[in-house]
């Protein structure tokens, strides 16, 4: 009697889906190219501005970006490149830029701009030596 009741329920369940679309609410933010932008006019305007903001310049950036894509497994995704996810990073590092100011400034989401900081720190992390990154990190752990 139960199996029957759970095998109608699931019956009636797939006429609804299959008979109506169901409308979802779409409540992510549209995807921009302001980040993209943003870096790439930071990048080819003047190189000392560059370096107060990012902390190097432009063509250090560049070479750093290359090294990540060529050493690691941070590539560009459909919607951010790894010089915006490099520049993130930078700006929250190097100027004590909060989530809020990074999502202003390159258009992205809180989510989108801490997971783009922590795929890069953890990119350059395989970049460092192997006993230097395990005795930081063996000084990180609480005791």
């Amino acid at each position: 009697m139960a199996i029957q009741a759970v095998a109608h329920a699931l019956n009636e369940f797939m006429l609804i889906m299959h008979s109506e679309n169901v409308e979802r609410p779409l409540t992510r933010r549209t995807v921009t190219r302001k980040g993209y932008n943003y870096i790439h006019n930071a990048l080819s305007d003047d190189p000392e501005h560059f370096r107060q903001m990012y902390r190097m310049y432009p063509d250090v950036f560049h070479k750093l970006c290359n090294i990540i894509r060529e050493k690691t497994l941070l590539q560009d995704t459909r919607f951010i490149c790894v010089e915006e996810m490099l520049a993130t990073f930078l700006r929250v590092v190097g100027q004590n830029n909060r989530f809020s100011v990074i999502r202003d400034t390159f258009g992205r989401s809180h989510f989108t701009a801490s997971r783009s900081f922590n795929k890069v720190l953890k990119a350059l992390n395989t970049l460092a030596p192997r006993d230097v990154s395990q005795t930081w990190i063996s000084q990180c752990r609480p005791k």
